[in-house]
């Protein structure tokens, strides 16, 4: 048991640290399927005015990946394009790896084994207009499911959103529609309409 928290502990060191410094693009996966979706803001939802992609009561294109079944220590990463929204060609990505929630927690790469609730985050911080922002999702496995979490058409995750020292609130949610042909590589990059990624994020890109 010892052991197995040692090295628990290594690989969330490890995953926490290269998302801090975005090293190697950070901990994001590309592997796993990757399904169209519908992201909705929610009517009375909290965000910034300055960004016209989370404005409230608008749905927009999607597309989300979640990494392949993870067990034990492995980590589980979950990848959202807002496709062209920006213009045509020019997405919004948003890479989030499993997490926990409220700050310090939310920074943290976690193992899969300890990500509890399905809450993934971006770890680290947007610029939303003026205001200071992490995203996150939380998905929760339908009745009879495996527990695993993975997505399947018909699925609907929230969409979250906090400050820097706040704990998650929903903004939104997205509706997971059917499989996409891929592949797709997911880049922090790629970002706009007021939303502006800040080291390190700005590294983050799946592999």
């Amino acid at each position: 048991m010892a052991e197995n928290l040692i090295a628990t502990l290594a690989v969330t060191a490890r995953d926490t640290l290269s998302a801090a410094a975005g090293m190697g693009g950070g901990p994001f996966s590309s592997a796993g399927p990757v399904h169209a979706a519908t992201v909705t803001i929610d009517d009375d939802a909290d965000t910034p005015s300055q960004v016209s992609l989370l404005r409230p009561a608008t749905a927009h294109e999607a597309l989300i990946q979640v990494s392949a079944p993870a067990e034990g220590r492995v980590r589980q990463t979950l990848c959202l394009r807002f496709v062209d929204a920006h213009g045509p060609g020019k997405h919004q990505d948003l890479l989030m790896a499993a997490s926990a929630d409220g700050a310090p927690a939310h920074h943290l790469a976690l193992p899969a084994s300890l990500a509890g609730g399905g809450l993934y985050s971006t770890l680290w911080l947007y610029l939303a207009g003026v205001r200071p922002i992490l995203f996150g999702v939380r998905h929760t496995p339908r009745p009879g499911s495996d527990g695993a979490h993975t997505v399947r058409p018909g699925d609907t995750l929230d969409l979250l959103a906090c400050g820097p020292v706040a704990p998650f609130r929903r903004i939104g949610t997205i509706a997971v529609g059917t499989q996409d042909d891929g592949p797709v590589t997911f880049s922090a990059r790629n970002s706009g309409g007021g939303l502006r990624p800040l080291p390190p994020v700005v590294f983050y890109r799946s592999r």
